[in-house]
């Protein structure tokens, strides 16, 4: 949401909703799917695609899936990396689309330093501590990005949300949560 926001011209108060459902349902997934997992009998493996598929933010999936398993959690951190690289094209689709009548649509450029993050983590061999100074640096950017979001409402915009959104959302998880599953197990 934070990298299409600025593309599609989102409003700060639309971002801010967006990411309120988000995080709210993100700490639901977490209590929720562990008890799910368990009582739905799933593999580790299953349990970590699922919440992979399922789950929106990457902090949350692989807190839910830890609560059963490293190898839940193994599992669920590929396949949410492999579901982050699809941002790419996405972010270049909605670019194209949102921006095509300016005259020069311009390029997301921390798709390059994500690319070549994905580059560097291919072929150089970091070390533990280079490694968890990365993780440290890029979380502490996101929250920094975030709270740069975040100061840009204040609390009466908040309490004027309507319940349209958070409807939208719980019908889509509605709609995620059982298609994830079925694909889970079924395939």
């Amino acid at each position: 949401m934070a990298a299409v926001a600025p593309i599609i011209k989102a409003k700060p108060q639309e971002l801010l909703v967006a990411m309120t459902i988000i995080f709210l349902l993100n700490a639901l997934a977490i209590i929720l799917f562990p008890i799910a997992g368990n009582y739905l009998e799933m593999s580790n493996f299953q349990f970590g695609a699922w919440s992979a598929l399922a789950i929106h933010d990457t902090s949350s999936v692989i807190g839910a899936a830890l609560t059963l398993s490293n190898e839940s959690a193994q599992v669920a951190a590929t396949l949410k990396l492999g579901r982050t690289i699809w941002l790419i094209p996405l972010i270049l689709i909605a670019n194209w689309i949102f921006n095509k009548q300016t005259e020069a649509t311009k390029f997301p450029r921390f798709i390059i330093f994500f690319i070549l993050a994905i580059i560097l983590n291919t072929f150089l061999n970091f070390s533990n501590d280079a490694l968890q100074v990365l993780q440290i640096s890029s979380q502490s950017f996101l929250m920094l990005g975030l709270f740069c979001i975040g100061t840009q409402f204040n609390y009466h915009e908040l309490k004027s949300i309507s319940g349209k959104p958070l409807i939208l959302a719980l019908m889509l998880w509605a709609a995620v949560i059982p298609s994830a599953y079925w694909l889970v197990k079924y395939f």
